[in-house]
C-alpha cells in the first residue's frame, strides 16, 4: 500500500466517524487547561497555526489538523470565556 491509498483510508475513516452524533464530553476548568497545557507543549509553544503551518499529507493522516485545531480552539474558547467572566482570577 502506498502513502496515497493510505491516506485515502484515514479521510474514508473520519467521514465514518463523522457520521456518528457528536458527544457532550463535560470537563473541569483544570481538565481544560491540563489539555492545553499538553498541546501547547506539544505544538512546542508555537501556537496551533504556526504548527500546522506547512504539514504535508502524510502529517495530516497522523495529527488530523482539522480535528486538532477544532477541540483546541474550543479548549481555548472555554478557557477564555472563564477569565472574562472573571471566574478564574488571582487575588
Amino acid at each position: 500500500m502506498n502513502t496515497y491509498d493510505s491516506y485515502q483510508e484515514e479521510l474514508e475513516y473520519r467521514q465514518q466517524q463523522d457520521s456518528i452524533p457528536n458527544f457532550n464530553v463535560e470537563l473541569s476548568v483544570r481538565e481544560v487547561h491540563a489539555l492545553m497545557h499538553y498541546m501547547d507543549s506539544t505544538f512546542e509553544y508555537k501556537g496551533i497555526e504556526d504548527f500546522v503551518e506547512g504539514m504535508s499529507e502524510g502529517d495530516d493522516e497522523c495529527w488530523d489538523i482539522e480535528a486538532t485545531k477544532s477541540v483546541y480552539n474550543k479548549l481555548l474558547d472555554r478557557s477564555r470565556y472563564c477569565y472574562e467572566e472573571g471566574l478564574l482570577s488571582r487575588v
